[in-house]
Formats: C-alpha cells, sequence, structure tokens
C-alpha cells in the first residue's frame, strides 16, 4: 500500500483548493486498483461544496471532517488548511460508510447497522477500522468505539479521531 499527502491552504476557492490537491495527487504516480482519500478542513470551509467539487474530480471514495488543526510531516502543525490522504494499493479493499445521525444512546444500532453494511460488503474480515466522530451532547465518543469493538469480535484495531468544529 501507498500514501499520498495533499495540502492546501486555499480554503475560500475550493475549486483552486482542489485543483491544487488533484495535481499533487497525480505527481505522485499512477493510483494501484484500489484507492480511499481522507481528508481534514478547516472548519470554515463549505463542507458541502467541497465534498461535490472532490466527488467530482476523484474517482474514488473520499472522507472526512472539520479539525481544529492538521499534523503532518511536511508542514508540522497546521491550520486553515485542506488536507488529503490518499491510500491506494493493489492488495487491500477500502470501505466507508456514515451513520444516521446519534442522538441519544440508543441510536448506537445506527453504528452497528453501518458496521454490518460495510463488513458484509468486504470479501475478507477488515484489518482496520478508522472512526471520526463528532462530539454530542447526549453521547460520548467512547461509546461509539466501544459499541465497534464489540460487534467486530474485539481483534480489530480502532484509529481515528473526534471532528470539530463545524460537526458536518
Amino acid at each position: 500500500m501507498r500514501s499520498i499527502y495533499a495540502y492546501t491552504e486555499e480554503i475560500d476557492d475550493l475549486e483552486k483548493a482542489v485543483a491544487e490537491l488533484k495535481a499533487q495527487v497525480e505527481k505522485e504516480g499512477p493510483l494501484l486498483m484500489h484507492s480511499y482519500g481522507i481528508v481534514n478542513c478547516d472548519y470554515e470551509v463549505d463542507t458541502a461544496r467541497l465534498a461535490e467539487l472532490l466527488k467530482a474530480e476523484f474517482d474514488f471514495p473520499v472522507m472526512g471532517c472539520t479539525a481544529i488543526s492538521v499534523l503532518n510531516v511536511k508542514q508540522g502543525h497546521t491550520d486553515l488548511c485542506i488536507s488529503m490522504m490518499v491510500l491506494t494499493a493493489d492488495d487491500c479493499v477500502f470501505q466507508g460508510g456514515i451513520t444516521k445521525e446519534l442522538w441519544e444512546e440508543q441510536d448506537l444500532r445506527y453504528v452497528e447497522e453501518c458496521y454490518t453494511e460495510l463488513h458484509s460488503s468486504l470479501p475478507e474480515k477488515e484489518k482496520l477500522i478508522f472512526v471520526y466522530t463528532p462530539f454530542w451532547e447526549n453521547i460520548i465518543p467512547d461509546d461509539v468505539t466501544y459499541c465497534i469493538s464489540e460487534i467486530s469480535g474485539k481483534q480489530v484495531p480502532i484509529y481515528g479521531g473526534i471532528s470539530s468544529d463545524g460537526w458536518d
């Protein structure tokens, strides 16, 4: 598996921002059979518009969330940016999904439904679960992690973070 990192400080002109991200990804060479993008951006970014543009420019799924800041080797600590990591491989399959909105403890069933749908579409048992959880008033983010750990059989590493600010 290879990872490709792209970054832009352009957060107002999203067409320009996505063009910069795409140019950086393309510069790293051809993508392999399976690819998946992970995006973090400042909460002031129009995330709905960014998602539309990313979908139009890239022929692989992209997930992401708002973040207070981004850490990376090239820039160190940054904010007011959009960063994108593309995972690409011939021998890995990537799946992504989003739950229905979670407001109450009983809504954790949506986490289970999303996991079950994604799990059943994979050719074999998942090797890593990557999760973004927003911070809710009535649900502790740990509860989401524990729920996924339980339904996945407690044998799969879970990694991720808490989205911030924009809550989208």
